[in-house]
C-alpha cells in the first residue's frame, strides 16, 4: 500500500511506494484521495484511455472464447445468463447490420450512388 505526504491543511502532497522515512500515512491504493491527486497531476489520463482501449479488446476475446466453448460443447448457450446473451445477441446483431452496410458500400457492381 502507498504511503502518502500531506501538507498542513491535510492535503496529499506527495506518494510513496514505502515508508522511506517519511513516516507518512498509509493508504489503500484505490483510496479516493490518492485518485483525485493522480488526476490533479494529470496521470490517470493515459491508464484509462489504455483501459479503455483494453476493455473493448477483452470484449472481442471473451466473445471469442464463449464460441470456442459452446462450439466445444463445453458450455451450452442457455448455461449462459439471461443478460449475458442479450448483450452477446445485440452485439452481433449490430455486427451483421454494420457488415451490411459496408458490403454495400463496397460492392462496385451493384453500386447505387
Amino acid at each position: 500500500m502507498p504511503f502518502v505526504k500531506r501538507d498542513g491543511s491535510g492535503a496529499i502532497t506527495a506518494i510513496f511506494d514505502g515508508d522511506g522515512g517519511e513516516s507518512g500515512e498509509e493508504l489503500a491504493a484505490d483510496h479516493p484521495e490518492i485518485t483525485a491527486f493522480l488526476e490533479r497531476l494529470g496521470r490517470t489520463a493515459p491508464i484509462r484511455e489504455n483501459l479503455d482501449q483494453s476493455d473493448s479488446n477483452m470484449g472481442r476475446v471473451l466473445k471469442d472464447l464463449i464460441e470456442c466453448l459452446v462450439e466445444k460443447r463445453l458450455i451450452l448457450v442457455t448455461d449462459l445468463p439471461s443478460e449475458a446473451l442479450n448483450k452477446i445477441s445485440q452485439r452481433s446483431d449490430m455486427r451483421e447490420e454494420l457488415r451490411a452496410v459496408t458490403d454495400l458500400l463496397s460492392d462496385d457492381s451493384d453500386k447505387i450512388i
